[in-house]
C-alpha cells in the first residue's frame, strides 16, 4: 500500500529530492509520483485517484504529465488471487500523452515495475532514458584494505618478486593483484556482517569455553568490519576533519552519495548554446574545452620576462636548486592527508605512508629523477 513514509525511504534511496504522495484509504488507492530534481516537477491539484504535475526537466521543453505510451515489460499492473485458481490480472494503471508530447519525447519510455507488495506494480516514466555506457573503473586503492594484514603480504611479495624493476612497474603489479583481492574485503560489507551476526546469534545461547571463544572472535570481526566499512566510506566523503571511530558510516555514506551527485554532469552547453549530452558528444566537448583552455596564444614570452623584476635572492636561487634530501620527501609525503584523491597509479596518501620502509627508497629514488 501506498504510504508516505515508505515513500519516503524510496525516494532517499534512489537519490530523489521530489515526491508527491496521495496515502492509501484503508486497503485501497494510493497513489505516488517521484522525481530527480525539486525545480523539475509543479503540483498543479490532485485525489484520491490522480495526480496532475506540470514537468520541466532541464533542457526539455514544459509538459503537462499526461498521455499514452508503450509499457515495457510486464504487461499488466494489477492483480488479485496469486497462489489461487482465481488470479485476474489488468492493465489498469496506464499513463496518456498527446501527439506534441510524443513528438518531443521520441524515445520515452513507460516501464513496469513488476515487484512491489502492493497489488499495483509502479509504473516509471523515463522521457528521456539514460543512455547506459560501459566504464572502464580505473584502480583505487582503499584505504580500509590497510586494515587486512594480508595488504603488507601482497605488497611485500611484489616489491620482494620485481625489485629489479622501476617503482611505475611495482605500483601496476600492486594494482592488479590488490583489485580482486579487495574487492573481497570493500565489495562485500553486507555479506560479511550477515555472517558475522547469524554466527553471534548461534553462539550466544552457548556458555562452554570453546563456544565462548568463538563469540568473543566474531564480535572481535564484527567490529573490524564495521570500522572498515567506515574508512570505506569516510575516504569516499572526503570529510577529512572527522576521525575514524566516531561511528559516522551514515554521514560519510550521505556525504559520498551528496559528493557524487554534485559531480554528475549530464549536459553542457556548447559554443552557441545548445546543450550538449552524451548521447550527442558530450564527452568531444569537454576535450575541445580543455584542449582549447591550456592551448598557448602566445609564442612569443620574451617582452612579457623581459619586464619581470627579479625578487629571488642568489642565496634563496641557490637553496632551491639545492638536491631534494630523502628527509624532505618523506615529510612532504606524510604531511598530506591519507584520505586524499589518488595520483594516476590510484594509490592514496595512505598507500605509501603505510608501506613506506617497502616502497619509500623507490619513491625517494623516483622524486630525484626529476
Amino acid at each position: 500500500m501506498c504510504k508516505k513514509d515508505k515513500v519516503e525511504r524510496l525516494k532517499t534511496s534512489l537519490g530523489f529530492a521530489g515526491m508527491v504522495v496521495v496515502e492509501a484509504q484503508g486497503h485501497k488507492g494510493g497513489i505516488a509520483f517521484l522525481w530527480r530534481y525539486a525545480e523539475e516537477a509543479q503540483l498543479m491539484n490532485f485525489s484520491t485517484s490522480h495526480i496532475d504535475l506540470v514537468i520541466e526537466s532541464r533542457g526539455s521543453p514544459k509538459y503537462r504529465l499526461t498521455g499514452l505510451y508503450e509499457l515495457h515489460g510486464y504487461p499488466y499492473t494489477w492483480e488479485r488471487g496469486r497462489n489461487s485458481s482465481n488470479l485476474i490480472e489488468i492493465r489498469l494503471d496506464r499513463a496518456l500523452a498527446n501527439s506534441s508530447w510524443i513528438h518531443s519525447f521520441p524515445e520515452a519510455i513507460l516501464s513496469n515495475h513488476e515487484i512491489s507488495t502492493s497489488d499495483h506494480c509502479p509504473i516509471i516514466l523515463s522521457p528521456i532514458p539514460n543512455t547506459r555506457f560501459s566504464i572502464v573503473r580505473r584502480f583505487k586503492f582503499e584505504n580500509a584494505w590497510l586494515r587486512e594484514p594480508m595488504c603488507r603480504q601482497i605488497v611485500e611479495e611484489v616489491w620482494q618478486a620485481n625489485r629489479h624493476h622501476p617503482i611505475q612497474k611495482k605500483l601496476a603489479i600492486c594494482a592488479e593483484v590488490l583489485g580482486p583481492w579487495g574487492q573481497d574485503i570493500t565489495g562485500s560489507f553486507r555479506r560479511r556482517l550477515d555472517q558475522c551476526n547469524r554466527t553471534l546469534k548461534l553462539l550466544k545461547p552457548l556458555h562452554d569455553s570453546h563456544s565462548t571463544k568463538k563469540f568473543q572472535e566474531a564480535s572481535s570481526s564484527l567490529f573490524e568490519i564495521l570500522t572498515q566499512q567506515e574508512v570505506f566510506w569516510k575516504q569516499r566523503s572526503k570529510q577529512l576533519w572527522l576521525r575514524e571511530g566516531d561511528l559516522n558510516s551514515k554521514y560519510f555514506h550521505a556525504s559520498a552519495r551528496t559528493r557524487r551527485r554534485a559531480n554528475h554532469i549530464e549536459s553542457l552547453r556548447n559554443d552557441t548554446g545548445e546543450m550538449v549530452d552524451w548521447r550527442s558528444g558530450l564527452e568531444h566537448l569537454m576535450v575541445e574545452y580543455f584542449q582549447t583552455l591550456f592551448k598557448s596564444s602566445v609564442d612569443e614570452w620574451n617582452e612579457v620576462v623581459s619586464r619581470v623584476v627579479p625578487t629571488i635572492t642568489p642565496s634563496q636561487n641557490a637553496m632551491l636548486l639545492a638536491p631534494i634530501e630523502d628527509d624532505e620527501v618523506k615529510s612532504a609525503l606524510f604531511h598530506m592527508h591519507p584520505d586524499k584523491s589518488p595520483g594516476p597509479d590510484g594509490m592514496s596518501p595512505g598507500f605509501y605512508q603505510m608501506f613506506w620502509p617497502i616502497v619509500g627508497q623507490d619513491v625517494i629514488h623516483e622524486m630525484k629523477k626529476f
